[in-house]
């Protein structure tokens, strides 16, 4: 029984980085790809946007259908959509290309990620399976964010995306060991709108797309502030982007044993406070790259906290309807994804890093200040 529940985990990460390798490539490669287009970095991030777009689009429609499709087949529908996006973007011969191939991308982000937090929320021990999957989303940045750097500088960016194409191959091949899923009642089936008319979910909701939003601009961009004023090569900007998720996974896959000694408010209050107080000094202060660098990764520690404890809180908030919370998650995260990628590149733009700072410091402090004064407290985990 536990040989089955440690296979089925590992389907389960491995599907959350499938998904997370897809959104993180661009980071070390933005620079070059702009080069190659003749773009602004702005302009090419908003690749992210177009891909944020499909993503909520198709976690609407997935919401109230993934109980039925199943864990395991949205797995696999997630991988044939990866393997495709990587082949469309790798091909792009304009930027319009490159951009409309990221419908694809977000289409392959809903399944995969969707059905990842899904199957974690209905694990034995959910804190620990929520932590290890959200924790698989930083091995994404440790594998993918150098080696995209090294694609781009010696190679062509294009190769960059041979990289997602593989994790979604392992997905595919992993998910034929997660057990068919207890395919819920009709009535415990709901629509994203349905959870956004009850004021818990809808609480939660909101406060997650203000994190995400703060998040998603901090990633889009930390790249190339590493390489445009820490002057550092995509190489060496990608290895950075590496420790941050390094320090992301430890925490996070740990998360169960900082929820034994303190209460989920109190840890997602105080891991937004950090992230706001460290996003902030990134973005804002014009620091070496050594201190840059060192920023990130205090930041990508206090997410692995803020992570699954808010992701854990989500179950506990509409406990019947997991599959639904956790495809709105999905919808959350990609309309964070959005707007993170959306304002930050116009902020980016048109002030420069400082706004940058700005939005980061608002969304995090803003997301943990309203699930510690709104959402319900959580039972134990």
């Amino acid at each position: 029984m536990a040989n089955l529940e440690s296979r089925r985990i590992a389907g389960l990460m491995l599907a959350s980085m499938a998904s997370q390798s897809l959104m993180v490539v661009l980071a070390p490669a933005m620079v070059r790809i702009a080069e190659s287009f003749h773009a602004s970095v702005g302009t090419v991030s908003q690749a992210r946007a177009v891909a944020a777009v499909a993503a909520v689009v198709s976690s609407f429609w997935l919401s109230p259908r993934l109980s039925k499709i199943g864990v395991r087949r949205a797995i696999q529908t997630g991988g044939l959509l990866s393997l495709a996006a990587c082949l469309v973007v790798g091909l792009s011969a304009s930027l319009w290309i490159f951009w409309l191939a990221h419908l694809i991308v977000g289409l392959a982000v809903s399944f995969l990620l969707s059905a990842s937090f899904s199957g974690a929320a209905a694990a034995e021990s959910p804190v620990r399976t929520l932590g290890l999957v959200a924790a698989a989303n930083s091995l994404a940045w440790v594998a993918i964010n150098p080696l995209s750097g090294l694609f781009a500088q010696t190679l062509n960016w294009r190769f960059s995306f041979l990289l997602p194409a593989a994790f979604a191959l392992t997905a595919m091949w992993c998910a034929r060991y997660i057990p068919p899923t207890k395919t819920q009642n009709q009535s415990e089936r709901s629509t994203v709108w349905q959870l956004l008319a009850a004021k818990p979910a809808r609480m939660w909701i909101l406060a997650e797309l203000a994190a995400y939003t703060a998040w998603t601009a901090t990633m889009t961009f930390v790249g190339p502030l590493l390489i445009q004023r820490g002057q550092l090569s995509e190489t060496l900007a990608g290895v950075c982007l590496g420790l941050g998720a390094s320090m992301f996974f430890i925490i996070s896959s740990r998360v169960k044993n900082l929820l034994s000694r303190t209460s989920a408010k109190a840890a997602i209050i105080a891991s937004s406070a950090g992230m706001s107080i460290t996003g902030g000094a990134l973005f804002l202060l014009p620091l070496p790259a050594a201190l840059l660098a060192v920023l990130f990764c205090v930041m990508s520690a206090f997410c692995g906290v803020r992570t699954p404890v808010a992701s854990f809180i989500g179950t506990q908030v509409e406990p019947t309807r997991t599959d639904a919370m956790m495809t709105a998650r999905t919808a959350i995260t990609q309309t964070g994804y959005l707007l993170g990628a959306a304002l930050g590149g116009a902020l980016l733009t048109w002030s420069g890093f400082g706004a940058l700072g700005l939005l980061v410091m608002a969304g995090t402090i803003t997301g943990g200040l309203v699930l510690f004064w709104k959402a319900p407290v959580p039972s134990a985990a």
